[in-house]
């Protein structure tokens, strides 16, 4: 199905979730768009977007406050003269037409509570008013707890990542767009550099293959980064060194001069602290202050107002170093970051610096001392041998923690806890292989020693089938050659149930080395003691596999 078939589809909500970057808000924007100029060019209106960052409904307002109150603070810059009163989103748009809310980013509200307080809000709507409203929610995969608050039948959509073909025709129109010699040329340039360095699934995404195409473009003489965090540290260091060369806060500094030595000194400090200010600012964005950008920056032991300076005149100062520092932007009255993910990030290089990275370290030893049946397990269900504390991932947007990660990925101490998560238990294990899938760095003594604890996870057999299940589809997430190789072993172990042995084992492995799937399933389709539907399904599989027609289509 399509993304506008999916939005199109006329259910009263639909939830679409994608991976981070993977183009939801965009989607959502382009939806908009297009929605708003066919009914500028007349079409019929059954329905009238409006879009809503889900954080707007945090406070626990009424959605027709909340969509008035976003609204105005949107288009006001945009020459919107006269507020939108509440009642504008309390009745029908126009006769016999419905709001269309777009509710975009459930993930980026940071606790639990408050993304169920907002997903009640949603369904108190659809009972309360269904004549008037329908949803789309944006989200990261969140709980299925979470989500199936809106109800077990409401369709969730999965936003799905580029195939390689997409990404050789988007690298492609990026740089032509760009105008550089030879487009094509520099397109088959920079996949080979991809995968030369690994990160081709990772430039999956939309938001990581623009930047990818960017740093080729700056640098293709020099290797691509080869994991997430790095690719953002290079990414961030480009935007800032391009948005130098305008340096708008300088300007505004030397307005500054007149009010003496003092002014003249603290506005060049804070233009030269800038990086460190952002990356404050994006650890209290993170941990759930809601001020406005300027509001937390003024307030910074750092960034105190000269006596000699008027209030006003250093709120000026202070917003041009704002919009100076090259990774936020203007947005209803506010400045945001570029996207939810550079937050993450600055917020990850704050956690991460020296003076905070044994409280860091601390967070990431996050120890289970009571295991629910869920949760982390290990061997048997059991904690591990002698009784110890089982460790775990502490319970983080896992986008941030795979920057923090990346970013003390030299630390020896943080090595270790990866260590402790990938052998002592089924969640730790779930939580390496969740990174791997992300693209962070994770060494690779650490993902065999996870990929090791997982096979024999799967094989437990006093352990419950659904979290053998869990074990093995973490093993296909890990991927690489240990993981391929313990798939082939389980596929083929008769001590396992067929369910696990096909639809996870050798079928998972098809997702990583098509080639050598075939070739299992090859093995499978003669196996005696794999039941007849299975070894018939392995055959059709396999067909599929090589392009072959099975035998039972051919006339």
């Amino acid at each position: 199905m399509t993304a506008d078939e999916a939005l199109t589809h006329g259910d009263p909500l639909c939830t679409v979730v994608g991976a981070p970057g993977s183009g939801k808000s965009s989607l959502l924007r382009h939806h908009l768009h297009t929605m708003i100029g066919r009914l500028d060019d007349g079409a019929e209106a059954t329905e009238v977007p409006v879009l809503l960052p889900a954080a707007e409904l945090a406070d626990g307002p009424r959605l027709a406050d909340a969509l008035a109150r976003y609204t105005n603070r949107e288009l006001t810059p945009y020459g919107l003269s006269q507020d939108l009163e509440r009642g504008f989103f309390a009745g029908r748009p126009r006769p016999g037409a419905v709001w269309l809310v777009l509710l975009d980013g459930l993930d980026e509200v940071v606790d639990t509570e408050g993304r169920l307080k907002i997903l009640d809000t949603v369904a108190t709507a659809l009972t309360d008013a269904h004549e008037l409203y329908r949803f789309v929610v944006t989200s990261r995969p969140l709980p299925d707890s979470e989500l199936n608050r809106l109800g077990r039948h409401v369709p969730r959509y999965d936003l799905q990542p580029f195939t390689p073909q997409d990404l050789s025709v988007f690298a492609g129109s990026w740089f032509a767009a760009q105008e550089l010699t030879d487009p094509a040329r520099v397109t088959q340039l920079f996949l080979s550099a991809l995968k030369r360095v690994g990160i081709a699934d990772l430039a999956r995404t939309p938001l990581m293959a623009t930047m990818v195409c960017q740093l080729f473009a700056d640098r293709p003489d020099e290797p691509l980064p080869a994991s997430r965090g790095a690719i953002y540290r290079r990414f961030a260091d480009l935007l800032q060194a391009r948005q130098y060369q305008y340096t708008p806060e300088k300007q505004a500094a030397r307005a500054l001069e007149t009010y003496g030595r003092a002014a003249r000194k603290q506005a060049r400090k804070i233009i030269a602290d800038l990086p460190r200010l952002v990356r404050c600012l994006a650890h209290q964005r993170s941990s759930g202050n809601t001020d406005s950008a300027l509001r937390i920056l003024a307030w910074h032991p750092n960034v105190q107002r000269p006596e000699a300076v008027p209030r006003s005149e250093w709120e000026e100062f202070l917003t041009s170093c704002l919009r100076g520092s090259g990774v936020l932007t203007p947005h209803a009255g506010d400045f945001v970051f570029l996207h939810q993910t550079f937050l993450e990030y600055f917020a990850a290089c704050h956690a991460t610096r020296e003076e905070s990275l044994a409280e860091t370290r601390t967070w990431l030893r996050y120890e289970m001392t009571e295991l629910p049946p869920d949760r982390g397990l290990g061997l048997g269900g059991r904690p591990p041998a002698g009784g110890r504390t089982v460790w775990s991932a502490p319970p983080f947007e896992s986008s941030y923690l795979g920057f923090v990660i990346d970013l003390a990925y030299e630390d020896p101490e943080v090595v270790q806890i990866l260590m402790r998560w990938a052998t002592d238990a089924l969640d730790g294990c779930e939580s390496i292989a969740q990174q791997v899938r992300l693209g962070t760095g994770i060494p690779t003594r650490v993902t065999d020693a996870a990929a090791v604890t997982l096979a024999a996870l799967t094989r437990d057999d006093t352990l419950e089938h659904h979290n053998r299940v869990r074990a093995v589809s973490a093993l296909v997430e890990l991927g690489g050659q240990r993981a391929e190789n313990l798939l082939y072993e389980l596929s083929l172990d008769s001590a396992l149930d067929d369910y696990i042995r096909f639809f996870r084992a050798a079928l998972g492995l098809a997702k990583i080395n098509e080639q050598r799937a075939a070739d299992l399933l090859d093995a499978l389709e003669q196996d005696d003691t794999l039941d007849n539907d299975y070894r018939n399904w392995a055959y059709d599989h396999r067909c599929w596999l090589t392009n072959h027609t099975p035998e039972q289509f051919i006339d």
